[in-house]
């Protein structure tokens, strides 16, 4: 590549992510692997570049939309993947999404949704499996999930020592809530079985990478502070788009649509379904609400 062409690249990258920040969850997971490769760019990555941006014209429609929700019932929703690395692609990446919903998001219902919160980026140190970075991503979303939570809580209370929150006993009761049920818990989400056994299961985890126990007992303890792990299927997860190049039709449907639900009751939803399956899975929620 030229230095010219280096420069319009530089341009063309900042162009994408002066919309994916704000705006664009669906550019986020392109416009992090054109950032990894900045210092080694080829002509290929100028080509990625240019895909890039006319998917980001193409879908010029992709807004962010914040849904009207009682803050007495507002809860987080947050998903977190990671993409393993390979040999095409020798760095492993997270992504992660937060969003407010509705407590009924709890009871199977298709609630409304409300983007606060995603981003996309190269996990930072080596990681040995798909169970590592998946473990690695969630930590990282979870730390996040964590401090919305306890700016929430100071805005229903501003005496809440925010900048010290290790001396804040119980968050959730901070946010006023007088029994933690089941159903007015915030919820993690995550698509890796094994990561998600490893951290609910009561047992001595099963884990033959120490770095990982480690990373799944911290995150057990976060979990404990009125956070609910959450296993759906890959086609399930928002997150997906956030972790690889891939087409994102299922993420911009969500935006553009404004709900989402747990759970799928007909089953239509599968493990590594087709685009078309999860649409009109989405579709059909959406019909439910109405």
């Amino acid at each position: 590549m030229t230095e010219r062409e280096r420069h319009l690249l530089q341009g063309l990258i900042g162009s994408l992510q002066y919309a994916a920040v704000p705006t664009r969850p669906d550019l986020a997971s392109s416009l992090s692997f054109l950032q990894s490769d900045i210092n080694k760019v080829t002509v290929a990555t100028l080509t990625a570049a240019n895909k890039a941006f006319h998917v980001a014209k193409k879908h010029h429609d992709i807004t962010i939309k914040i849904r009207p929700i009682n803050p007495r019932d507002l809860r987080f929703l947050a998903f977190s993947d990671a993409s393993f690395a390979s040999k095409a692609k020798p760095e492993s990446h997270a992504g992660m999404m937060i969003l407010a919903t509705h407590k009924d998001i709890s009871q199977n219902k298709a609630c409304p949704i409300s983007p606060i919160s995603w981003g996309s980026k190269k996990i930072q140190r080596i990681v040995t499996s798909t169970l590592s970075a998946e473990t690695s991503a969630l930590s990282t979303t979870l730390n996040q999930l964590t401090w919305l939570r306890l700016y929430w809580a100071w805005i229903f209370d501003q005496t809440i020592k925010w900048h010290d929150p290790s001396n804040i006993p119980n968050l959730p009761k901070a946010i006023t809530v007088p029994t933690l049920k089941t159903e007015e818990k915030d919820f993690a989400i995550t698509d890796c079985k094994s990561l998600f056994d490893l951290t609910t299961r009561t047992a001595v985890p099963n884990c033959q990478e120490f770095r990982t126990q480690l990373r799944a007992r911290a995150i057990k303890n976060i979990l404990s502070e009125g956070i609910q792990l959450h296993w759906v299927h890959s086609g399930a997860q928002l997150a997906d788009a956030l972790t690889k190049v891939m087409e994102a039709t299922f993420l911009r449907t969500t935006l553009r649509q404004g709900t989402y639900c747990l759970h799928d009751s007909n089953e239509v939803l599968k493990e590594r379904a087709s685009t078309r399956n999860r649409l009109r899975w989405l579709k059909s929620t959406a019909e439910g609400m109405s």
